[in-house]
């Protein structure tokens, strides 16, 4: 979860703004130690942020990616694998992998394609490589200078914005704005709410990046809307997930945060169970939460799986081709 005050310019905020001069200074110093990034023999696709999590980063890498298939490339997914213990690269088995071994992201996106993890982006995109794939899309990774990419991304979620637009650990941002629209061939906005870049013309240079405008959306099985909830969710921006099920008519009686990446543990769904007896609400979470949930509470947790509805597909569409025909 992001701490509350990230969201305002404060007094908690404002005291960390020293704190934050740090961030940058370690970034600079290791682009300053990657000044040759690795150029992939086959095209690159960074899917990125500016922000510490939350900003709709895994449906677009979900949507990019069928996208391009219906082009007829074949696409693979490379991650680092954040909080898995596999630490060489690996092709990602949904039916044998673990969220322990590879982490909860892969898990999912390898359900689309072909996803490789390594704590190195270079040793997993060179695997991908190998295996066959003509394009790649990088889960993440604006600010990981040692892989030269050919499409940027930048992903920002159209309610949370920036928040208070300091650089950790005084609020959410990675590197500045500015910075993260200079590398960018495309600003993605993510749902509806207060942010609009068009509000920060200074932050743009010599060209200005198309705004691409998408929502998240569920889709498929959804669970019945007439019984109430009890939602609980563990990433980046809980909330987020907390809004999506209010304004699609869903009766919420609770709402539980958990962190980002956060592990369940046996008693922590013993306690949610315990909670939906209580009450007669059931349990309902996100599609990342359900892999990281012990086989024993699948069944018995519902889950709202969601997808990108572009407002104009064409846009991205075309941006891509473009790009890649470059």
């Amino acid at each position: 979860m992001q701490p509350k005050f990230w969201k305002n310019k404060n007094i908690m905020a404002l005291s960390l703004l020293p704190l934050s001069l740090l961030y940058p200074i370690a970034g600079r110093l290791r682009r300053a130690t990657n000044n040759k990034p690795y150029r992939s023999k086959v095209p690159v696709v960074c899917v990125g942020n500016v922000t510490v999590g939350g900003a709709g980063k895994t449906p677009i890498v979900f949507a990019i990616t069928e996208l391009l298939k219906k082009d007829g490339f074949k696409v693979a997914i490379a991650s680092r694998g954040y909080k898995g213990d596999i630490t060489n690269p690996t092709i990602v088995d949904k039916n044998r992998h673990t969220v322990n071994s590879v982490g909860d992201e892969p898990l999912m996106l390898a359900r689309i394609a072909p996803t490789y993890i390594a704590k190195k982006r270079k040793a997993a995109i060179q695997m991908a490589e190998k295996n066959g794939a003509n394009i790649i899309i990088m889960d993440d990774g604006l600010q990981n200078p040692t892989i030269a990419k050919d499409i940027s991304l930048l992903i920002i979620d159209g309610k949370y914005g920036v928040g208070n637009g300091f650089i950790m650990p005084a609020g959410p941002l990675r590197e500045k704005l500015s910075a993260g629209i200079a590398k960018s061939d495309a600003i993605i906005i993510v749902g509806e709410g207060g942010f609009n870049i068009k509000k920060y013309p200074v932050l743009f240079k010599k060209s200005t990046p198309p705004v691409i405008h998408a929502s998240l959306e569920p889709f498929g099985n959804l669970p019945d809307k007439s019984r109430p909830y009890i939602a609980f969710a563990g990433i980046g921006n809980p909330d987020k997930f907390f809004a999506t099920l209010v304004e699609n008519g869903y009766n919420l009686v609770e709402k539980i945060p958990f962190a980002d990446h956060y592990n369940y543990t046996d008693q922590d769904i013993n306690n949610l169970i315990h909670k939906s007896e209580e009450t007669g609400a059931e349990l309902i979470t996100t599609e990342k939460d359900e892999v990281r949930l012990p086989l024993f509470a699948r069944k018995k947790i519902r889950v709202l799986p969601v997808r990108i509805k572009w407002a104009n597909e064409k846009q991205i569409h075309n941006l891509l081709i473009q790009k890649l025909k470059k």
